[in-house]
């Protein structure tokens, strides 16, 4: 058997945006054996059967059906027939037909790997349409996919708040979760260090660039639309040449999103500015090319210029998808072109270099939706006119 790395969970992996059918969903467990949670909840990097998860959950606030204010129990994976819901999802299905729009909500998890990117996506959108719940999640172990990255933002973007599990938690499942017998917790080997470790991968996968963009993500966050809907987050696929400190050639490449693990939400041009600062070289040149979905707003478009006034080694490139259309945006616009920054709309040879260069394509050509010149051509009429 193959040792699962960073771990491999039945039934999604593979996840689509597109709503699977849910199975029928059972009631929650009320307790774990302490065989299953021993084993289940093993915090190493790599494990070998731990094909299911488990989320043990507590609910503080007043359910329907509930007899107090409080309330916990634990939920597995659902396997019915072909279709499989991870825990996440259980809980959700359960969980949304009981609560109350007057009653607020704090919900915990302890869950034995951390969600997926469909899991995490349907959970930060069920917390976007219910903002009397809030949702901390304390994950055993990490489960990484290729689009991990993003659903973990948009989980956090949406309020969650997502940790590792420490020695502290695991006794509290124990203790609270587990058919114990009466037993004291008794921490296996190394506990601590492997949550010391997971949780610093957690904060690089919440603070790094990532690699690539699924290919899905890009078609639809990039597609150039005069006027475009549900495009709420922002992407920026940048380039950099120049020596960066920590970077083993002279060119480094990625993706940046508007979403980041703490208070201050930033959007994708301030998350590159704040990586960028700390790895850049007064003594090095830097040519910096942004290929972005949506043109900077006022408030960026100024921090940016700010940066290239302070950084005259740096020369940027912008070349976005769409505008991003305000009133008070055209000053900062225009401010950010007196900075040095050549500003320009995507062509349709940007978006196959950025389909060959950013996204994970399977080996597949980039195929033009359409009208794809002809909004082009109308956006960088739109662009001459805001900067003239």
């Amino acid at each position: 058997m193959e040792p699962q790395r960073w771990g491999q969970r039945a039934g999604l992996d593979q996840p689509s945006r597109e709503a699977k059918p849910m199975p029928r969903i059972r009631n929650p467990m009320e307790k774990l054996d302490a065989e299953v949670f021993s084993f289940h909840f093993l915090n190493m990097e790599f494990v070998y059967g731990r094909n299911c998860s488990y989320l043990c959950y507590q609910v503080e606030g007043k359910l329907s059906g509930s007899p107090g204010l409080s309330e916990q129990g634990v939920f597995p994976n659902e396997v019915c027939g072909k279709t499989h819901s991870h825990a996440e999802l259980c809980f959700l299905h359960w969980f949304r037909g009981r609560l109350s729009l007057d009653e607020y909500y704090r919900v915990t998890w302890f869950i034995s790997w951390s969600p997926c990117s469909n899991c995490a996506r349907e959970v930060a959108e069920f917390l976007k349409r219910h903002r009397n719940v809030k949702l901390s999640i304390f994950a055993a172990r990490l489960y990484y996919c290729r689009d991990q990255e993003q659903g973990l933002r948009s989980l956090c973007n949406s309020g969650a708040e997502l940790a590792i599990m420490s020695s502290g938690d695991f006794t509290d499942c124990w203790d609270n979760f587990v058919h114990n017998s009466g037993r004291e917790f008794s921490p296996w080997e190394n506990i601590d260090a492997n949550s010391d470790l997971l949780a610093r991968k957690l904060e690089d996968l919440l603070k790094n660039p990532l690699e690539k963009l699924h290919r899905k993500t890009f078609s639809f966050h990039f597609r150039n639309l005069e006027f475009a809907y549900d495009r709420k987050y922002s992407y920026l696929c940048y380039q950099v040449e120049g020596k960066l400190s920590g970077s083993p050639g002279l060119f480094e490449q990625g993706v940046f999103l508007n979403e980041v693990c703490d208070e201050n939400c930033r959007h994708a041009e301030l998350c590159f500015l704040h990586w960028f600062h700390g790895r850049l070289s007064p003594d090095e040149y830097y040519c910096v090319t942004w290929f972005i979905s949506w043109s900077p707003c006022s408030n960026c478009a100024r921090q940016v210029a700010e940066f290239l006034k302070q950084h005259k080694n740096v020369k940027l490139h912008i070349f976005a998808a769409r505008l991003y259309y305000s009133q008070r945006n055209k000053p900062g616009l225009r401010n950010l072109c007196s900075s040095g920054v050549q500003l320009a709309i995507m062509l349709y040879q940007n978006f196959r270099y950025c389909w060959d260069n950013f996204v994970y394509n399977s080996g597949r050509h980039f195929i033009p939706w359409k009208k794809i010149n002809v909004n082009s051509d109308l956006l960088a009429t739109k662009l001459e006119d805001i900067l003239k």
